[in-house]
């Protein structure tokens, strides 16, 4: 359990990089550790990652955003009592639906219609599931995004 407190908190102080990459990158780990491991998930929160990914909420890439959408959903499964508590998340996750340059955010992140839709190659954040070697994508109660 401590390697997955350190692998938090090394990973949420990126999603301040100046670099899009260093972000984006972070970003994607986060999304896939959410989603495969369920006991991260308030880890994940605990190491103050959910400003920073409400903050991503209001970018300007589609893929971030998406993969922001879906790290907030994974966690919201277990970690909802921090998430509402978040100066600022409602407000962000409104601009998110309201705004959303991509459909998938609005109607596939926080809606659950793709929980367990299986994509071979590539899933819809761009991130790579290297577990597998496989993309996958998918929203819902407990399946993870």
């Amino acid at each position: 359990m401590e390697v997955k407190r350190r692998t938090a908190r090394n990973l949420v102080p990126k999603l301040s990089s100046v670099s899009e990459q260093t972000r984006t990158e972070a970003l994607c780990e986060l999304r896939l550790i959410s989603k495969h491991d369920p006991e991260s998930r308030p880890l994940i929160a605990d190491a103050g990652a959910v400003p920073y990914l409400s903050e991503t909420l209001y970018g300007s890439s589609p893929t971030i955003q998406e993969n922001a959408a879906s790290t907030l959903l994974n966690l919201s499964i277990t970690s909802r009592a921090s998430l509402m508590s978040t100066r600022g998340f409602l407000d962000a996750l409104s601009h998110a639906l309201s705004n959303s340059p991509s459909p998938s955010v609005e109607s596939g992140q926080f809606g659950g219609s793709r929980c367990g839709s299986r994509f071979g190659g590539v899933d819809r954040q761009g991130c790579e599931d290297g577990d597998r070697g496989r993309r996958h994508g998918g929203a819902g109660a407990d399946c993870g995004v």
